[in-house]
């Protein structure tokens, strides 16, 4: 007699007597659970103290108090990790673990005590709370935009309420555009069209300006991105120095939408699509020179450049950045001798 065991995957809802009834014939791909799956939305305790929305561009707010007399908002990325359950908050650089996906994809909230399910609803609204906000201003006619370090994103600014102050706060910095003026301001975010015309997408609104940010202006983005000699310093979590007598894994993109570049032992060039911050690299020929001692990292730096969906400057640093925010690669301007 063969005997058929039944498990069940986290995040997925299914009962004994389906999973079970598996006759021994059965290919164990019919048999097979699906992962579990987190979807957007808005995520809650049960007593509403704190809320998490997570959007369907991976960003994240986390709301606490929001009925009480010092509501907190922090915003940041949301990641999730296939396989584990867990969803990896990130705030400036920070990574917090505290929520994770189990049995029924019920999102949970573990830390001290004992565990707490959340309640879940698939709206995405932003959280209406004005909170203070560090952001890099610049005004461009009828589309001006704020870009946020820690979601490394620009936002569209809505041209209301305290949009005229902010508007006279880059005035008198003397900053032209490109250039972008760091500035701290209260407001929140909302959901409106899109400048280019496409889906929806979240805007910055501003409710009052509260002066210069400190600390800040460097992580403006201080570069444009085409016609810049882009120089890999990180693949993934890993540095990249070239060994005496090597080249950089390199990087260009022109305005006219061609990229080229070295990838550690061949070049290669090919298109690219801009579209606000998103960026999608390829297709990509190259040379087909050997380098046994550096087909790795070459083949690692091809497979970021194919991954690549977001990008950010700040200062002179380029990040290659997947849907989720991963950084790919991580870049330095250089000179060009």
């Amino acid at each position: 007699m063969k005997i058929l065991l039944c498990s069940l995957t986290l995040g997925f809802a299914v009962s004994v007597l389906s999973g079970c009834a598996t006759s021994a014939g059965q290919n164990e791909s019919d048999a097979a659970v699906s992962p579990p799956q987190l979807q957007p939305g808005t995520y809650s305790t049960p007593d509403g103290d704190r809320v998490w929305v997570l959007h369907p561009n991976h960003v994240y707010e986390h709301g606490t108090g929001l009925s009480g007399d010092q509501p907190q908002v922090t915003r940041g990325l949301w990641q999730f990790v296939p396989g584990t359950g867990q969803v990896v908050l990130v705030d400036d650089g920070n990574r917090h673990s505290e929520l994770s996906l189990t049995r029924g994809n019920t999102l949970m909230l573990s830390g001290r005590g004992d565990a707490v399910a959340l309640e879940y609803d698939d709206d995405t609204d932003p959280i209406e709370q004005d909170r203070p906000m560090d952001v890099c201003f610049m005004t461009m006619a009828d589309a001006p935009l704020a870009y946020d370090s820690r979601i490394r994103r620009h936002l569209p600014v809505v041209m209301e309420e305290a949009y005229p102050a902010l508007e006279a706060f880059y005035r008198e910095t003397g900053k032209q555009p490109p250039e972008s003026a760091a500035v701290r301001v209260q407001g929140h975010w909302v959901m409106d069209d899109a400048p280019d015309g496409g889906d929806d997408t979240l805007h910055l609104k501003v409710a009052s300006v509260e002066g210069a940010a400190a600390g800040l202006a460097s992580r403006c983005p201080g570069t444009a991105l085409p016609g810049t000699y882009w120089s890999a310093t990180r693949l993934g979590e890993m540095t990249v120095a070239p060994e005496q007598g090597q080249r950089e894994l390199e990087l260009q993109l022109n305005r006219e939408g061609k990229a080229s570049g070295f990838a550690g032992c061949n070049r290669f060039n090919g298109d690219y699509n801009r579209r606000g911050d998103h960026l999608a690299l390829g297709p990509l020929a190259s040379t087909r020179m050997m380098c046994p001692a550096r087909s790795e990292i070459e083949a690692e730096y091809f497979k970021a450049l194919d991954e690549t969906r977001r990008f950010a400057i700040e200062g002179d640093r380029l990040y290659l950045m997947d849907d989720e925010g991963h950084t790919l690669v991580t870049f330095k301007a250089r000179e060009i001798n």
